[in-house]
């Protein structure tokens, strides 16, 4: 089923539709860019300049294990993860 007809058909009418909710502009995914500005919104409530606010994706760039390596090569000693899920 899956290589017969999912994916004979399906990969068109997503890209088709992908290409409508597509921001060409940056060439990004509605999903990173919901993601950036959650990432952003939420440095601005906290307010506070010793706390580092990052964003990564789990299936792309930026990677979860890049972005936890930087945090530690710049000296974060707690790390706390929010698995945020921007797609509605």
């Amino acid at each position: 089923i899956l290589n017969l007809f999912i994916l004979t058909f399906r990969p068109q009418k997503s890209g088709k539709l992908y290409q409508t909710i597509w921001n060409k502009e940056k060439n990004q995914s509605p999903l990173r860019i919901n993601t950036e500005k959650q990432a952003e919104n939420l440095k601005k409530t906290t307010g506070k300049s010793n706390i580092q606010i990052d964003r990564a994706m789990r299936s792309s760039n930026p990677s979860i294990s890049h972005k936890i390596n930087k945090l530690e090569i710049e000296g974060c000693t707690k790390l706390y993860v929010l698995p945020m899920n921007p797609q509605y």
